[in-house]
């Protein structure tokens, strides 16, 4: 089994697109309510001998916990069942860095409609990417500075081209696809990306508008939890058109974080 610190695995799981990497959480539910990686698959140490038919043995596994010790047993375990590359986070996440989701396994789970047909991912998928949109736009409206102003419009590019890319995954997958206007009129949630509630958020913020790291953190928190809730819907298909289509929309929200962290880098 290898050990790995945390930079190192940053880099790995940056590399990796989501699904060819399993992140596997061995704590507990309420700690993984706390704070865990996007993405990740909770399956406490208690409880893996009983679920390891959840992992496939094929594909590389980073296993981490709080500190290193449960992921350093729970690799040991894998291993020893057979798993072809198991990686224990060393040191857990006492010393990450990175970005990180909030909320259990079933967070955000209850603002959405149960979903029977893949057309109805990209459908849902376009009206939660259109609200964040509008959010941003909101936001470029009551900015204080042109640097700021043109930030909020480049974030809101994004969820243009998102939203693009889903309405051409639906119209490849329907068998009678709406026009795109007809599409867009279908009923909104009023949930932005991840469970997020732009209304409630520019309530808060009233006519401030925070610097421009903070506007940039703000958005990676968003595209993180829409990350985690995607490939936690992958987790919860069957293999198949559906759950490809979850990793496929977690993949975007994974190069939206690349884009916002190269950004963040680019202000230091």
């Amino acid at each position: 089994m290898k050990q790995m610190d945390t930079i190192t695995a940053q880099k790995l799981i940056g590399q990796k697109r989501p699904g060819e990497l399993e992140l596997l959480d061995v704590r507990q539910e309420w700690e993984y309510s706390e704070m865990h990686l996007p993405g990740a698959r909770l399956i406490p140490l208690g409880e893996l001998p009983d679920r390891m038919d959840e992992l496939d043995p094929d594909r590389p596994v980073l296993v981490y916990c709080r500190s290193g010790i449960r992921g350093h047993a729970a690799g040991q375990f894998l291993k020893s069942q057979g798993f072809a590359e198991v990686i224990n986070l060393n040191g857990g996440l006492m010393g990450w860095q990175g970005v990180i989701s909030e909320g259990g396994p079933d967070s955000g789970m209850i603002h959405f409609p149960e979903i029977e047909a893949v057309d109805d991912v990209y459908r849902f998928g376009y009206g939660m990417e259109r609200r964040l949109q509008g959010f941003y736009k909101a936001l470029a409206g009551r900015a204080e500075s042109e640097e700021t102003r043109d930030l909020f419009l480049t974030l809101a590019g994004f969820e243009d081209k998102h939203m693009r890319q889903l309405y051409a995954l639906y119209s490849q997958s329907a068998q009678t696809p709406l026009s795109l206007d007809e599409f867009e009129a279908q009923p909104d949630s009023g949930i932005g990306e991840g469970g997020f509630d732009p209304e409630s958020y520019l309530t808060q913020l009233g006519h401030k508008t925070s610097d421009r790291q903070d506007i940039i953190e703000l958005a990676m928190a968003i595209e993180a939890q829409a990350l985690d809730y995607y490939m936690r819907c992958a987790f919860r298909s069957a293999p198949g058109e559906e759950a490809d289509s979850f990793r496929r929309l977690a993949r975007e929200e994974q190069g939206h974080l690349r884009m916002l962290t190269q950004m963040l880098d680019r202000m230091a």
